[in-house]
This record gives structure tokens, sequence and C-alpha cells, in this order.
């Protein structure tokens, strides 16, 4: 009894000298509201698939700044809307079978200089197994009711992954290499 009471204080002792910004800091959870979304190229016309289910989170510390955020997309449910041909086609890309999920780990954002409503972002996407460093401007929204708002696009490459691109009826279907990734995901407080 004697050595919980002393832990206990010791704890509040701690507590009390741990910095304001961090104390803080909240957790905010991805809301089902947020979208995803890639577009790409075939020789026939373009496409579109969404991101049918995801999750993340994101540490907000000092000055509306992310201290953390990831989010991670289930790679079998990105979706067309239009074709079930194209969704098998999208998950085999992906390697939906071998590497379940797709994932991004921010590891690092500044203010852009040109805009304070723009961050840098720096972070780890993993798609197939396969993980790159990526940077990209993301505009931030701090909105009324505490929530905060991203959005922004980021080109990527099938094969810089080591996917091979979307082809169907024996290849007379190709998609092209370069599909470009879009985001509209807001982070709102579980409270």
């Amino acid at each position: 009894m004697k050595h919980t009471i002393i832990w206990i204080a010791a704890f509040f002792a701690m507590a009390a000298f741990v910095p304001a910004e961090i104390a803080q800091a909240q957790t905010l959870a991805l809301s089902p509201e947020s979208s995803i979304w890639i577009d790409g190229t075939s020789n026939r016309s373009d496409w579109t698939v969404y991101a049918k289910d995801m999750t993340g989170e994101v540490r907000m510390g000092e000055g509306e700044m992310p201290d953390s955020l990831a989010f991670t997309v289930v790679s079998g449910q990105i979706k067309s809307d239009k074709s079930t041909i194209m969704d098998r086609k999208i998950a085999d890309a992906l390697k939906a079978r071998e590497h379940a999920n797709i994932a991004y780990r921010l590891t690092g954002a500044t203010v852009s200089e040109d805009d304070s409503g723009m961050l840098l972002a720096q972070g780890l996407l993993t798609i197939a197994g396969v993980t790159k460093d990526i940077e990209m401007e993301v505009t931030a929204e701090q909105l009324e009711d505490g929530s905060v708002r991203y959005t922004g696009m980021t080109p990527i490459q099938f094969t810089e992954y080591g996917m091979t691109p979307p082809t169907a009826l024996y290849g007379a279907l190709r998609t092209g290499n370069d599909v470009t990734v879009h985001f509209d995901v807001t982070f709102v407080s579980g409270e």
C-alpha cells in the first residue's frame, strides 16, 4: 500500500511538469464522411476508384500542427462503383490478397512560406508491401467544431510500388502507369 501511494504521488509530480502544449494535445479520429479516390487513364477512357473502408487518426500539437497522423485503407475495398471487373483488376494490381492494407504515416510537416493554410507534408506511403517517402502539399483547415480537414492530391505510379498497371480483355484494355490519389479527409473528436 505504501509503495502504491508513492507511485501515485510520483505520477502526479511528473504530470505537473508536462509542457502545456503536450497536455493540450488532442487525438482526433477519421470521420466516416472522409473520402479518398484515385484517378487514372487507359487506352479506352479515364477511370476513378474509391476507398470504401479506411481508418485513421491525427494527434494535434502546438499551433494546430499535427504531431502525428496515420491512416489505413483496406486494399480490397477500393472500388469503381461501375465495374466488378475493374474492382478485381485493381485488387490484383494492389496485391490485396498478400497486402491487405495501404498505409500512410506522417513523418513531418511544415507550414508553407507562401500560404499559411498550406502544409508541406512528408510521410511514408505503403502500397502492395512497398514503402516510399512522399512529400505533398496539403490544404489544412481548422473547423469551428474543433475538427480538422485536410485536402490534397499526390501523383504516384503503379511501377514505383512494384505493381503492374491493370489490363483486361487479353491486353486490349490497358491502364496507364500514372495515377493521382486525391483525399478530402476530416478528423473529428471522439468526445
